[in-house]
């Protein structure tokens, strides 16, 4: 199993974390993603950018130290108020009782020490560990696979459909990977599989304002979900960069 999710449920919001433990690279850029819920119930998705350093050693442990400056997170420091600092984190080969140390420019929340409940969550999005952090924050080095679960979580369903089985979504890029676009939930969105393969063939497109705009000869049941269908506003507010661009 390469592709995990971390979760981690904070007293204001929950911490979703891709990567893809087989495909690590020793030094790099990854992402991380916070929902936090308002009190009316409504949801905000903060992206984050994480510059990591990371081995694997013989006995198959993953080590990450992760750290967070302000100039690669400017997008969200004009949004809320940011904590900066690294996390070390230590992954065990069987994701069993993994643990971080956050040492940060404030003081945040789990600098006591307090062990905090996470999950891992495997590939098929079946299998969950509960999982004790000394002291946590977000990272992600999402692929592919790890981009579509985390979408799953985040999402949960066609983003013109609303169709929910998990089995039948994919993770559409707003910017092709063959136009250099990124595994990155600000890049993506939930469509179903037949949805997927007509968007990128040029079949429709994604306005501005979230609705979409047909581009080809589709058939009356395609055409009905295009003209009613608009973006739910948190989607269309993560995106809307990689629409303009």
């Amino acid at each position: 199993m390469a592709a995990i999710v971390l979760e981690i449920k904070w007293m204001y919001s929950v911490e979703y974390i891709p990567i893809d433990l087989e495909g690590e690279t020793t030094s790099g850029m990854i992402e991380t993603v916070e929902v936090v819920t308002a009190s009316d119930g409504s949801k905000d998705q903060f992206i984050y950018q994480a510059r990591y350093q990371y081995e694997r050693d013989a006995n198959g442990l993953h080590r990450l130290a992760l750290t967070y400056v302000p100039e690669d997170n400017t997008e969200v420091m004009q949004l809320q108020d940011v904590d900066f600092g690294t996390s070390r984190i230590t992954i065990p080969a069987d994701l069993i009782n993994p643990a971080a140390i956050w040492a940060s420019d404030k003081n945040p929340l789990g600098a006591s020490g307090n062990a905090i409940s996470c999950k891992v969550i495997d590939a098929d999005l079946r299998v969950e560990r509960t999982l004790e952090w000394n002291a946590a924050f977000s990272i992600s080095r999402p692929r592919q696979q790890a981009l579509r679960k985390l979408l799953l979580l985040l999402d949960q369903r066609c983003a013109i459909t609303g169709e929910s089985t998990a089995a039948a979504l994919d993770a559409a890029h707003i910017k092709s990977v063959a136009d250099k676009g990124v595994d990155s939930v600000a890049n993506a969105i939930l469509l179903r599989a037949d949805l997927h393969r007509l968007y990128d063939s040029g079949g429709f497109s994604i306005n501005d304002d979230g609705s979409f705009r047909v581009l080809a000869d589709v058939s009356d049941e395609y055409r009905r979900y295009l003209d009613e269908a608009r973006l739910d506003e948190r989607i269309l507010a993560r995106i809307r960069t990689r629409l303009a661009s």
